[in-house]
């Protein structure tokens, strides 16, 4: 998927989270992950728009590695192509442990992982797929068979980006 749809669908997810938050009985490690206030909903909402980028950091020409070249550079020297940054194992038990060490900040872990997840989520869409049980297996999953950059990349970025309004609309409404 392109750049744009992951950020869409970043925002939407987020959002939606930030105005319509689970119930925290269903998953009591949650409760200190929902914002309470206009900034952290804010925050939630920015940190998982950057969350939904940063897997595609070990692609040269992906959106993120635009702004971080550096960082990029030295990253792909390190992973493979939708390896490790793509797998959700990976980046939960990397979430676990930032909200173990760092409590203070679970709004903005909260955020990227949404964005993480969300990104994830929309590459198992397309042929390539993510490693779902990395680092068990590198066997790539996927749903579907989405090109990226094709007619319907575009339409769900488009339909994600409707949906963030939405919900923007319904925050305020309610």
């Amino acid at each position: 998927m392109q750049g744009t749809t992951h950020v869409s669908c970043g925002l939407c997810t987020a959002a939606a989270f930030a105005v319509f938050p689970p119930a925290t009985s269903a998953v009591p490690l949650l409760a200190s992950a929902i914002p309470t206030t206009f900034i952290a909903q804010v925050l939630l909402v920015a940190t998982a728009a950057l969350g939904s980028l940063i897997p595609d950091i070990d692609h040269p020409v992906s959106t993120i590695s635009n702004h971080a070249r550096l960082s990029g550079k030295l990253i792909r020297c390190f992973v493979e192509r939708r390896g490790a940054l793509h797998a959700p194992l990976l980046w939960i038990a990397l979430a676990l442990l930032c909200a173990t060490f760092f409590p203070k900040i679970h709004i903005v872990i909260a955020g990227f992982l949404i964005g993480i997840v969300a990104h994830l989520a929309l590459d198992s869409l397309n042929s390539v797929g993510i490693p779902l049980l990395w680092p068990l297996t590198k066997k790539k999953f996927h749903l579907l068979r989405i090109k990226t950059g094709s007619g319907l990349d575009r339409l769900i970025g488009s339909l994600f980006l409707i949906g963030f309004v939405g919900v923007l609309i319904a925050g305020v409404l309610q």
